[in-house]
This record gives structure tokens, sequence and C-alpha cells, in this order.
């Protein structure tokens, strides 16, 4: 399959450099435009039919920032020079993911999977799960290695 719309999530951790090579070479067979986005959790709770913010708006203004600041970073770190990147903030990390992808003509997603164990990881599940479930497109998800992490 030929892909039209690559879009690279990263988290910003130092296993992402892993990730951004497979894109690299995916990008090249196909072409492709490419998005990358690093996903912001929006903090608020809800209480009964209300959602309420949990913190002050100049905090997450800088928070954003900040978050901006570090994905420039990694780009050019990793030297991938994509056609857009963003930083987008959502109620949950899959959401905000097939959200973007919905919204922008995405026909694959690019994210790193970890083989991570644990009570924790059973409860919440992980994000390449979720976006498997929650994606109305092709998602790849690359397996970080153990030595990575």
């Amino acid at each position: 399959m030929n892909y039209k719309h690559i879009l690279f999530v990263t988290d910003l951790n130092e296993d992402s450099c892993f990730v951004a090579e497979k894109v690299k070479n995916i990008i090249e067979i196909n072409d492709a435009k490419l998005s990358v986005i690093h996903v912001v959790l929006d903090n608020i709770i809800a209480g009964g039919y209300e959602i309420m913010p949990l913190f002050n708006y100049t905090d997450d203004k800088e928070n954003l920032k900040e978050n901006a600041q570090a994905l420039k970073s990694f780009l050019k770190e990793s030297k991938i020079k994509p056609d857009s990147s963003d930083i987008v903030s959502a109620l949950s990390t899959a959401g905000g993911i097939s959200d973007y992808a919905d919204e922008n003509g995405v026909d694959l997603i690019i994210v790193g999977a970890h083989k991570k164990t644990g009570l924790l990881n059973n409860l919440l599940g992980n994000t390449s799960t979720a976006l498997l479930k929650n994606a109305n497109c092709d998602v790849l998800s690359v397996l970080i290695p153990e030595s990575s992490y």
C-alpha cells in the first residue's frame, strides 16, 4: 500500500529515536507527507455532569510551550523533517491521536510499543493497543527493544 499522509506519534522519551529511524525508512519508501505529534493529557476531573479544570490556564500554556520546544529538539536530534509538527492536548492519548488523524486525513499512524508487564499496564493498557481499537486508518506499532528502556 502506498500511504499519502503518515503520522508519527512520539512520547519524546529516549527510545523514540528507535521509532524515528523506522519512520524515516517508511517515509522514503512511500514519499508521503509526514506529520509528527506529541499528545499532552488535559488535567481535568469530572464533577457530576460538569467538567472542571484542575490547572491554571497560564500553567497549561507554559506546559504546551515546553513540550513544543522538546518536540523541536527531538526532531532536530533525530534528523526528521516533517511537513508539520504539533503538540496536541487531549483527554486521552489514543483519543487525541485518533481525532488528529481523522481531522488531518492521515492514512497511517506510527507509534512505538513496549512489551511492558505488570498490574498497572494490564489495568490501563497502552497507547498502541488503544489506537488499534480507535483509529480509522492503519496503525503500525514499532516494537521497541527492551534494551532501549
